[in-house]
């Protein structure tokens, strides 16, 4: 009986230590660890979320043409996409509506400032 048990014990000590190594070679096999693989899903549930979000603004464009907010949140979901150019243009709309529309001022020197400081890390 007692062999039967030691027996048992050890083969499941080596299904646990099988499986462990199996799962290390997986995910040394995609190069990625499975914190990685997980902030991956996240990234991409983000990406899906904001996608999902830019089509409602969208809509909503299309039924309030002249609404400078529906364009800065449109501006500030694609530069989140890192669609910087429809973020600009988005920006842009709105100041077309309202020039002094101080949000989208605000916003649209932030946007230059981040985009300043990436390329002066390129050029470094």
């Amino acid at each position: 009986m007692r062999s039967v048990l030691f027996l048992f014990l050890f083969l499941i000590l080596g299904l646990i230590l099988f499986l462990n190594i199996i799962s290390v070679d997986y995910f040394s096999a995609l190069g990625k660890t499975p914190e990685e693989l997980k902030l991956e899903e996240q990234r991409k549930e983000e990406t899906k979320k904001l996608q999902e979000d830019i089509l409602l603004w969208q809509h909503e464009l299309a039924e309030k043409p002249n609404y400078r907010d529906v364009y800065l949140k449109l501006a500030v979901l694609n530069w989140r996409l890192h669609r910087r150019f429809e973020a600009f243009k988005f920006v842009q709309e709105a100041l077309q509506i309202d020039p002094n529309y101080q949000e989208a001022l605000n916003l649209q020197k932030a946007f230059l400032e981040e985009e300043n400081k990436q390329i002066e890390e390129v050029s470094k």
